[in-house]
């Protein structure tokens, strides 16, 4: 695969809503297969300053991302609901590919990120709605993308 330079022309704001408080920032979007697939690759730690949204057209096609990245990220898997997942550093030899499918985005924090906005993702409440009862669950959303949320 060849380099894509970086970052990648494309911004939007990214809104992380949970318990009442929002988290807004800049996120830098990958919004074509390319990008998509290439995602924080050749990048460095000190590189990764902010968000980067794979944003994925079709929810129920494919996306393969490769996750050769020397530093570890924090993800959230965005469909209806989100999930949080996070990704260690890949210091071996080879390629390690994850293949995505039924998701709208994928967004890669740098590590540390819910900690610095005073959040501990360990407590926030991830996953599918449980009942009406129970408190509402983290939201994503992108300003300029009206069809990214969950």
């Amino acid at each position: 695969m060849e380099h894509i330079p970086f970052p990648f022309p494309k911004q939007d704001e990214l809104k992380i809503t949970f318990d009442g408080k929002t988290i807004s920032c800049t996120a830098e979007l990958a919004d074509t297969i390319p990008r998509i697939y290439q995602a924080l690759n050749y990048r460095s730690k000190e590189d990764f300053k902010q968000p980067l949204v794979l944003l994925f057209p079709e929810p129920n096609t494919p996306y393969s991302v490769w996750f050769n990245f020397s530093f570890a990220v924090e993800l959230i898997e965005v469909s209806n609901w989100c999930r949080y997942g996070f990704q260690p550093a890949q210091n071996y030899p080879g390629t390690f590919v994850k293949n995505y499918v039924g998701l709208q985005a994928l967004v890669l924090l740098p590590q540390g990120f819910f900690q610095e906005h005073g959040a501990d993702p360990k407590s926030m409440p991830f996953g599918p709605p449980q009942s009406t009862y129970v408190r509402p669950r983290v939201k994503v959303q992108l300003k300029n993308h009206v069809n990214i949320f969950s």
